[in-house]
């Protein structure tokens, strides 16, 4: 992928966020891009509506060289994330929604 955004002349991180977009898009999702790297923002909306009913998810992608690892401070931005999106996507008649969080890979630990 490090080659490819390269060749690309992007980041790695865009990259991913891309490609995320299009699977989205690829499974029949519509898809908002909100922008990587664009403040307090998450990366994109994608929604779905359909005779069984309606949804949208949140998401922010992650990808970094190391393994992600969810963060004390990271519930706060999820929060906002939340805040900030619900009201609008409550108004388009979207009552089930969800925050997603892909990532390149994900630390996992256990405790026992």
């Amino acid at each position: 992928m490090i080659a490819l955004a390269e060749q690309n002349g992007t980041t790695v991180e865009s990259l991913f966020e891309n490609r995320l977009a299009v699977c989205f898009r690829i499974l029949g999702y519509k898809v908002e891009d909100l922008g990587q790297g664009a403040g307090r923002n998450p990366d994109g909306i994608f929604t779905y509506r359909g005779n069984d009913g309606s949804y949208a998810v949140i998401y922010d992608a992650k990808s970094s060289a190391d393994p992600y690892r969810l963060r004390t401070g990271d519930e706060r931005q999820f929060e906002d994330y939340i805040n900030q999106h619900i009201g609008e996507l409550q108004r388009r008649g979207f009552d089930n929604m969800a925050l997603l969080k892909p990532s390149s890979c994900l630390a996992v630990s256990y405790s026992g």
